[in-house]
């Protein structure tokens, strides 16, 4: 399962041995697990690959999960404890929701109070009407918009698994 969620994500086609690290191979050219997540483009493929991950196994990652360079039998093996601890996982997976809701407040509030009302003044007072304005009102609004973006996307993710994982637990109790 890890080899195949893989797949969708890595960037240099190689063999994965069981006993090696193989999350470099998500960034071309990239040695170690740190010259991945000191890009922008790695830290984006190692977030969605663990993402992805989650999802498929039924399991939520701690905060520090991706930042360990796995080898695919240590990954397994993780995995395969947290499954083995249902309530943990619930217990795991509501806390991460709720911070990612508290993110999500966090960020509207200080993307539009620091980036876009700044730049909706500047832009309201640099042109004087117009196209221009307009089109600048709307640069103004697209930090609030990605970081809305960004935020729902991990709050819809955990809601996801939250019902995943509760599905799994009930299923796991009554079986």
């Amino acid at each position: 399962m890890i080899k195949t969620v893989f797949a969708r994500h890595a960037r240099v086609q190689e063999d994965v041995l069981p006993e090696a690290p193989f999350l470099r191979l998500l960034l071309a050219g990239a040695k170690n697990i740190s010259n991945v997540r000191n890009s922008f483009r790695g830290i984006w493929r190692l977030n969605a690959f663990m993402d992805d991950l989650q999802e498929t196994a039924c399991v939520c990652f701690g905060i520090n999960d991706g930042e360990k360079e796995w080898t695919p039998q240590a990954l397994a093996a993780h995995i395969d404890e947290k499954k083995a601890n249902p309530a943990a996982q619930k217990t795991l997976v509501n806390k991460r929701l709720k911070q990612a809701r508290q993110h999500l407040l966090d960020g509207m509030v200080k993307s539009v109070l620091f980036l876009s009302l700044p730049l909706g003044i500047f832009f309201c007072y640099a042109f004087a009407g117009g196209i221009l304005r307009t089109a600048g009102l709307l640069i103004a609004a697209a930090p609030s918009l990605v970081v809305f973006w960004l935020c729902v996307r991990d709050v819809l993710l955990y809601r996801r698994l939250s019902e995943k994982i509760g599905a799994a637990g009930e299923r796991k109790h009554d079986g």
